[in-house]
């Protein structure tokens, strides 16, 4: 082999390492957007039987019960689901 075909080899895995390294790269950004989507989908979730339970117990309990706190963890779960989608974006 003369300089020319080894250095034209050596070109070419250097550029198959570069494309490895580029597909690890993307695969760990779509593994993490893809854990963010879970956990983005559970807090969803959670917040609409919180609401659900939050309503059903006001029709039973009423002003014995403190609202306040109910819509505090409530909007706890809202901010963090509003955090979890402009990171995705």
């Amino acid at each position: 082999m003369n300089d020319e075909e080894l250095e034209k080899e050596w070109e070419e895995l250097e550029n198959q390492y570069k494309l490895k390294i580029r597909s690890k790269k993307l695969l760990n950004i779509m593994n993490r957007d893809k854990t963010k989507q879970m956990e983005l989908n559970k807090l969803e979730s959670d917040l609409q039987r919180m609401k659900e339970y939050n309503t059903d117990i006001w029709c039973i309990y009423g002003s014995e019960l403190c609202a306040g706190d109910m819509i505090k963890k409530e909007q706890e779960i809202e901010n963090k689901i509003k955090e979890l989608k402009n990171n995705l974006k």
